[in-house]
């Protein structure tokens, strides 16, 4: 997505176009239930760009894209927080496996 998309974008609409277009997808998969993971990752920067661009709130936007506040609130922090978790939890993996590597010979 290219800064001057958002720039030139007079409305919310068409900001939600420029940004479905720069993958090939209409405003409509955008603002529709689809799952697949493209049109989520576009889903989430409209809702980013929304808010940054234009200052609308989490309530605004869900009434654009049909959806609730809750769910516009968990889409525009998920991708980091998914990528902290999966960090994590691979940290931890292997913590508590040289732990008990380590522990094997001691009786507790």
């Amino acid at each position: 997505m290219t800064l001057s998309l958002i720039r030139t974008a007079p409305s919310a609409m068409s900001l939600v176009k420029a940004i479905a277009e720069t993958r090939g997808y209409s405003a409509d998969d955008l603002r529709g239930r689809s799952k697949l993971a493209s049109i989520s990752r576009l889903r989430k920067r409209a809702y980013l760009a929304l808010e940054e661009q234009k200052g609308w709130s989490q309530s605004q936007i869900g009434r654009l894209f049909r959806r609730d506040r809750s769910q516009v609130c968990r889409g525009s922090f998920l991708p980091d927080v998914s990528v902290h978790l999966k960090r994590l939890q691979r940290l931890t993996l292997n913590t508590s496996k040289n732990w008990k590597r380590r522990c094997a010979g001691y009786r507790v």
